[in-house]
This record gives structure tokens, sequence and C-alpha cells, in this order.
């Protein structure tokens, strides 16, 4: 696996998304093996999710070495964003962790997987309360 194939996975992975209504992507190879990728997905509901990755390529396997995923409703107002910058030591997960409101959490660094089922999550239970 190389940079291209990471990034072409994860562009795949946010365009096959049930919910995605568009996605584009920003990449900066440095070299074969390490490189930028942001990208803005635009979701039914108005949500997007602005990821950021910069990963390099060791023993085939992609290491993200720095990543902010910032989800937010369609008015710019932030419903979580997961990131590693090391500006929170007092949490247990540092670097990792998440922002949820005004406060920061413990978090483990999310996968695709994992951050597309937390935004089905959310607009299911956001659609389901809109109805109440």
């Amino acid at each position: 696996m190389n940079i291209h194939d990471h990034f072409t996975r994860m562009e795949e992975r946010l365009n096959a998304f049930p919910l995605t209504v568009s996605s584009g992507l920003e990449i900066e190879r440095i070299d074969i093996d390490k490189g930028y990728m942001k990208s803005k997905t635009i979701f039914a509901d108005g949500s997007e999710l602005h990821l950021f990755q910069f990963v390099e390529i060791k023993d085939e396997q992609p290491m993200i070495e720095k990543y902010r995923y910032h989800y937010q409703d369609e008015n710019g107002a932030l419903i979580k964003r997961w990131d590693n910058a090391k500006h929170h030591p007092e949490i247990d997960t540092f670097p990792d962790h998440i922002h949820v409101g005004g406060e920061i959490k413990n978090s483990s660094r999310p996968d695709i997987e994992g951050l597309l089922a937390e935004i089905t999550n959310h607009i299911r239970y956001r659609d389901r309360n809109s109805f109440s």
C-alpha cells in the first residue's frame, strides 16, 4: 500500500456512504509514502464532516500521525471533533481526545467506519426527535 492507495480508500468509503450528498478531497503527497488529506463531506441532513489526516505508510500500513475529524451541524456549530493535537495532556488518552460541546473527553482515534457509525447514529437520533 502507498499513500495514494490509502487516500483513495478513504475517498471511496466517504462517497459510498448512503447519507453522503457530496464530498470533496484535497491531497498533498509529500512522497510515495507520506502525505496530507483534507476533505469536506456533506450529509443528507446538511451536517458536515471536515476530515484532515497526515499519514505515513510504514511496513505497508497507514500510520495516521496527525488527524482532525470535525463534525458540525448545518449551521456550522460543532457536534464533535476528534483530534490528536497535543494540547490536553490531562486527558488519559493523550494525545487522542474528543471535543463534545464545551467538554474535552477521553477518546481513541476512530477509524472511518467508526466516524460514519457516529454520524449515522447522530442523524437517526436527530430525525427521530424532530417529530417529537
